[in-house]
């Protein structure tokens, strides 16, 4: 069963050693594959069997009911030098927060987190702005998204 939990996860970088081993993260050339995914917030994903694994959470990784728990946790632990962790959070080591499989004759990409497949500007009225999603150079979250769409459909096998 597909476990999501209902809370937050601060934003996290997949690099190779928390990627999976899956044909969405090779492409069908070494021009299309993932390295580097980025995700912003979003939630932890329990793994079903038969289920790939593509973003591992890391060992250290959290989960809180908002973001302000973790804004809370990291103050607290700025304001005594003590870790606050676990406070307002759980741990969620050997979860994800994207993942892969088949279920019968059909295929299914599920992904705790969205804003990596969005692009939008936060304008702050000082000026100021913020990027999520495909606005923010440096990853691989593109071709990550054609490649799921391509291996939905088929076209990467």
């Amino acid at each position: 069963m597909l476990t999501p939990s209902q809370n937050h996860i601060r934003g996290c970088d997949w690099r190779a050693r928390l990627l999976g081993e899956h044909v969405v993260l090779h492409g069908r050339s070494s021009s299309e594959e993932v390295k580097h995914i980025r995700s912003f917030t979003g939630q932890s994903l329990g793994v079903p069997a038969g289920a790939t694994i593509l973003m591992k959470l890391n060992d250290t990784a959290r989960d809180a009911a908002t973001p302000a728990d973790l804004d809370a946790e990291d103050a607290a632990a700025r304001s005594t030098g003590v870790s606050a962790v676990g406070l307002h959070s759980i741990a969620v080591a050997g979860r994800a927060q994207g993942l892969a499989m088949t279920f019968g004759k059909g295929k299914v990409v599920v992904l705790g987190e969205a804003a990596l497949f969005s692009a939008q500007v936060v304008r702050y009225a000082d000026g100021k702005e913020m990027k999520f999603g495909m606005n923010v150079p440096g990853n691989d979250d593109r071709q990550f998204a054609l490649n799921a769409l391509h291996w939905l459909s088929g076209l990467l096998k």
